[in-house]
């Protein structure tokens, strides 16, 4: 449709009509680029909301399991010092309880797992 009025304006040589004709097909062009990149812009926003949302979450969920991971080592820790102390004061009437035998295990296990594994240079000892 509008390429028919153009052509007719252009065989009419009616150049202002054709002017105007193309001024606002090129307008029209322009305003729809204009919208969809507007429209991709939101859309990253969004996008860029959701993942911060996510990395929120995420955080708050690593900062609380590394919490709970540093309060049970310390208290692991704070147990294995406590079975240390009774088995070098040796007396026959001090002896270990569970969590005291459990953390003493746990220790072994830790520091030969780590130094099988560890780089030479690390200091571990086998």
């Amino acid at each position: 449709m509008i390429i028919r009025r153009v052509a007719d304006a252009i065989r009419e040589q009616n150049w202002f009509t054709v002017i105007i004709e193309v001024l606002i097909v090129v307008i029209g062009i322009f305003l729809g680029l204009q919208v969809s990149e507007w429209n991709e812009e939101r859309q990253a926003r969004e996008e860029e909301k959701r993942l911060v949302s996510q990395l929120q979450i995420e955080l708050d969920a690593a900062t609380e399991a590394k919490e709970t991971w540093v309060q049970s080592t310390e208290t692991w820790w704070r147990t294995l010092v406590s079975a240390v102390e009774i088995v070098q004061s040796a007396g026959p009437e001090m002896t270990l309880n569970t969590k005291q035998c459990q953390s003493i295990w746990a220790y072994y296990l830790i520091v030969r797992t780590r130094s099988r594994f560890a780089p030479a240079h690390a200091g571990a000892t086998d």
